[in-house]
Parts: structure tokens; C-alpha cells; sequence
């Protein structure tokens, strides 16, 4: 698979972070901000959590607060990894399991370069949608759903995508499976965050 592959999607994931860099209006969570500032500790600004760092509370608060929307940096955070592995910047052996790993999921065909070209595709379509999102939403609110929206709609079309290529025969028997199960949590979980959305 080629690096431009992990990079585009890195550089969508990237929109994520200026959706949520403002603060957005929580006035039922105002009294639980004022005791975190007192005490110190908590989640991010942002998330407005008074729960302790690193726990299932504070991933809770954080994916209230942002519709869903953290999910995409959970997402992220492996594709890092991979740009990071077919960038040679990983040690050995993890370098090199990370590169086999995306070789192998189209079984190391040509089919796989299509199938790879069209991640491409499906990232840049959801880049500009979401700058779109940033740029000409009313309010950090909508922007937020939205941005939640346009990300579980893209992770729908992987789920497509992927079942389409399968039945061509262009996926290896034993990732089609798991990739899919992958895939789906991350579309159930933002579609989730939209749903949840107020």
C-alpha cells in the first residue's frame, strides 16, 4: 500500500481537531467546571469532565461532548502507526508486521492498488466535506454533528466498499472478517454520536 494512502487519511483526521478546538456551550455542566478549575485535574477543557484521566468515565464524558467525534482520533491513531511503519520510522520488528499487515489485506494484488486508490478518494471527498462543515457551520454545535455525520457516513461506505471488493475476491479470506467488524464499530459508534447528538 502506498504512504499517500495513510497520509490522506491522517490529513482528514486532522479536520477533526479544528472542529473541536472551541469550547462548545454545556450550561448543565457550567457547576462541574467551576469545581475542576478549583481542584485541578479532570479531562480536556473541551470534554468539561470531572472524571480522572485515562478512565472509562472520562472516555464517556469526552464522547458526549463531541457527538461521538473522538472516536475518529482513536481511528486516527492506527493509521499514524501505519504511516509511521511504511515511513521506515518504527523499530524492528513492529516496522515491518505494520507493513505486512496492509499488504496482506488485498493479498498482495493488483487489485489492491485500486482498492487502496479508492481510500484515497474516499478520504479527500470527506476532507473537503468537512472543511465545508468548518467553514459554514452556524454554530460549534452543528458543527460538531456535522462533522460527526460526514465522518460515520465515510466509515459506512468503507463498510460498503469492503463488502463490494470481497465479493469480487479482491480481500484475503481471514481480514475480511475482522476488518469489517473494525470498521463497523467506528460507523455504529459516530452514527451513535449523532444520534445522541442535542
Amino acid at each position: 500500500m502506498k504512504p499517500a494512502v495513510l497520509l490522506a487519511a491522517l490529513c482528514t483526521a486532522s479536520c477533526t481537531a479544528f472542529t473541536l478546538a472551541p469550547e462548545r456551550p454545556k450550561p448543565q455542566l457550567q457547576r462541574a467546571n467551576k469545581v475542576l478549575a478549583l481542584r485541578g485535574g479532570g479531562g480536556p477543557s473541551w470534554c468539561k469532565s470531572t472524571s480522572s484521566p485515562f478512565s472509562i468515565p472520562l472516555f464517556v464524558d469526552c464522547f458526549k461532548a463531541s457527538d461521538g467525534l473522538i472516536m475518529v482520533f482513536l481511528w486516527g491513531s492506527l493509521y499514524l502507526i501505519g504511516a509511521l511503519g511504511w515511513l521506515n520510522l518504527l523499530p524492528e520488528p513492529l516496522g515491518g508486521k505494520v507493513q505486512n499487515l496492509f499488504e496482506s489485506i488485498y493479498g498482495n494484488t493488483k487489485q489492491g492498488e485500486l482498492g487502496y486508490i479508492r481510500f484515497e478518494i474516499l478520504f479527500i471527498l470527506s476532507s473537503l466535506v468537512n472543511t465545508y462543515v468548518i467553514l459554514f457551520a452556524p454554530d460549534q454545535s452543528a458543527r460538531l454533528l456535522r462533522s460527526t455525520a460526514v465522518w460515520a457516513t465515510l466509515m459506512t461506505l468503507i463498510l460498503i466498499k469492503f463488502y463490494f471488493e470481497n465479493q469480487r475476491g479482491w480481500i484475503a479470506d481471514h481480514y475480511y472478517a475482522p476488518a469489517q467488524i473494525f470498521h463497523a464499530i467506528f460507523a455504529a459508534s459516530l452514527w451513535y454520536g449523532v444520534l445522541i447528538s442535542k
